[in-house]
């Protein structure tokens, strides 16, 4: 039996003794990472059960990283959004489509055009576009066709009244493809497909394919799926196709998931996955919608669809499901909010801290926080944030309507350094009006703060659906609003694109697309950035100050050093250095600006070292002396005390 046959046969095998009696068989499909389970078919599951249903998950994505092999499985996964590679990889399965749909030798160029960059390579370099060649994708492409035959040829066999996909980010054409076969095999059963993909316009879009999909879910259906199965099982199906869910009030008396079959297919399908049980990450919510988009929606942000109401869970209600969690082979655990509810710091976030049993958590938050704040999420075991920094330049911040500036972000890193908290950020650039000397100044700031954590890359932005730019696009000067080709490469010829699409491209004014050698430049300090943390974790330069015996020391190893160091340092100088205050002039803040220690930023004096948090804290009291008038002191190097 040659390799292709024994992975057919490992095809079957799995299948039939994975998939048992149940109601409903919810998958989950390609290219859904391996990592961590999918919360909203989980939820579904879990609302279903309460209403007395029996809900089946397939993994279907374990399946095929078991067959094509983890590494290729993730660099698809994880190739360039605009290359849309995931849908490409199943558009042959699932239309008809050549492989990997039309114009494949061009799904890596950029979504977007600029007059005369035809010659520049204006998108970061990353792991899965290198590794991710055409020919490698060619000759994995049949295993989706074989993967969609599997599951199908199974379910069909089971006969479920009810098979569903769910659909988020790239997993719309794996979806068409395992349904449209099940529906050949067994006309009785009822196909449905829901998820981000399909929501509001999407999921017209969506309906209109002949693609072998009974019902599609829009939006949150908590409610409206138990209630469809209330009524199809019954022997009632719904008249209209798209069936429109509802906002979910009260996210208290939603159930908590159960994540069992995660885990068990994960140990059948991956027994020797590359990441440990213990390396895997829960995903768990505890609020919906975003607090700061209903205020003021940042302009290029989709990720709300049409759910941008906040509400969040109790603190109470939040500490009992971590504690159940806790009862899983991982300690990680990733929050899906769009931003963490700013009240939990009064509430949730001290109680966190008190747990006996404490997880490491991942929250999405807004980059205005304090450095009190970074400390009491530490100590609540929040280990990585995702602060949506975007930009290095207040003008730009203001252009996205972020609501910080860039003094806060650069004070946001600081904070991340000293506090140990991971911090996943990138920066933005393409925006509809903005100017070439926002990315100069930029490019001034980025080869003092290598000490800090780097951004993962330099992106053009992306017209979302949802989003301002979308859906006022004439206020922003955007013309010409299109889906990504990529689009119309792997759908069928006949779909309505622009209604299917979540990602667009336009033609607006752009100070950037006007000074492309700018943000090559830029691209390049932000790469020489990243090589000076080379493993990811540490820092190849330091700035910082320690204190041992009332002594303050500053070191600094940067590349753009201007200063010997270790330095001793007076108690009013190492208060200067770690103390942003509105811009002061005196003769010792000007001298920490020549020397490279602090900034000006936003009309403040912005110190970039970093010390222990304590430190930090002591020198920043109300009442903490400040140099106003002394030279700068340049004493010899004698001490050598870190932190």
């Amino acid at each position: 039996m040659n390799g292709r046959a024994r992975k057919r046969r490992f095809l079957e095998e799995a299948l039939a003794e994975t998939l048992g009696e149940a109601d409903v068989l919810l998958i989950v499909p390609p290219f859904a990472g391996l990592r961590h389970p999918a919360l909203g078919i989980h939820l579904l599951q879990a609302c279903c059960r309460e209403a007395g249903w029996r809900v089946k998950i397939l993994y279907a994505n374990f399946l095929l990283a078991a067959v094509l092999g983890e590494e290729v499985y993730g660099r698809i996964a994880d190739a360039p959004t605009g290359s849309l590679a995931g849908e490409r990889f199943f558009a042959r399965a699932a239309f008809g489509a050549p492989p990997l749909g039309r114009r494949a030798g061009r799904m890596f160029d950029p979504p977007w055009k600029i007059p005369g960059d035809a010659d520049v390579d204006l998108g970061p370099a990353t792991a899965s576009r290198d590794a991710l060649t055409l020919g490698n994708l060619r000759r994995q492409e049949p295993w989706a066709a074989e993967l969609a035959r599997a599951v199908a040829a199974a379910a069909a066999a089971r006969g479920y009244p009810v098979v569903g996909c769910t659909t988020v980010f790239e997993q719309t054409a794996a979806s068409i493809a395992i349904l449209r076969r099940v529906k050949r095999r067994n006309a009785a059963i009822v196909t449905v497909l829901g998820g981000a993909n399909c929501e509001g316009e999407m999921g017209r879009g969506l309906a209109r394919l002949d693609a072998g999909i009974d019902y599609v879910f829009s939006g949150e259906s908590e409610e409206a799926f138990p209630a469809f199965l209330r009524a199809a099982l019954g022997g009632t199906l719904p008249a209209e196709r798209i069936l429109p869910g509802q906002l979910c009030r009260d996210l208290d008396r939603l159930p908590l998931p159960d994540f069992a079959e995660f885990f068990e297919q994960r140990r059948r399908f991956l027994p020797d996955s590359l990441t440990p049980e213990s390396e895997t990450v829960l995903l768990y919510e505890t609020s919906r919608g975003c607090w700061w988009g209903e205020k003021h929606h940042c302009t290029f942000c989709g990720l709300n669809g049409e759910g941008m109401a906040f509400r969040q869970k109790s603190p109470e209600r939040v500490l009992e499901d971590l504690r159940r969690l806790g009862a899983y082979p991982t300690r990680h655990v990733s929050m899906t909010d769009n931003i963490m509810p700013h009240r939990y710091f009064q509430t949730l976030v001290p109680r966190l801290a008190g747990e006996s049993r404490q997880l490491q958590i991942f929250y999405e938050q807004k980059a205005n926080l304090s450095l009190a704040q970074m400390v009491a999420l530490a100590q609540a075991g929040v280990r990585s944030i995702q602060p949506g920094i975007e930009a290095l330049s207040t003008r730009l911040l203001e252009r996205m309507r972020k609501g910080v500036s860039a003094r806060q972000n650069v004070a946001l890193l600081r904070y991340a350094r000293a506090t140990g908290i991971a911090i996943a950020w990138n920066l933005l650039w393409g925006f509809p009006g903005d100017e070439a000397e926002a990315y100069e100044e930029t490019l001034g700031l980025v080869p003092l703060l290598h000490h800090l954590p780097p951004p993962e890359a330099l992106w053009h932005i992306s017209i979302d659906r949802f989003s301002p730019y979308f859906d006022d696009a004439k206020q922003f000067g955007v013309k010409n609003l299109r889906p990504v080709p990529d689009y119309a490469d792997f759908l069928p010829k006949q779909a309505d694109v622009a209604r299917i699409a979540y990602h667009f491209t336009g033609e607006y004014a752009s100070g950037s697309h006007r000074r492309v050698d700018v943000i090559e430049r830029l691209l390049g300090a932000v790469a020489r950035w990243r090589s000076s943390w080379s493993d990811g974790k540490q820092p190849g330069e330091e700035l910082r100050i320690s204190e041992a015996d009332g002594k303050y020391v500053l070191v600094d190893t940067r590349q753009v050093a201007r200063i010997q160091s270790p330095r001793k340092l007076t108690r009013d100088e190492a208060a200067l250095l770690l103390t942003p205050q509105p811009r002061a002039s005196n003769a010792v803040a000007a001298r920490a600006i020549e020397d490279r220690l602090a900034v000006i930023l936003d009309g403040w004096f912005v110190p970039l070292a970093v010390a222990k948090p304590a430190l930090m804290a002591e020198l920043a009291t109300p009442n903490s002396p400040l140099t106003a008038g002394r030279e700068w002191i340049r004493p010899e190097p004698a001490l050598n005390v870190l932190p």
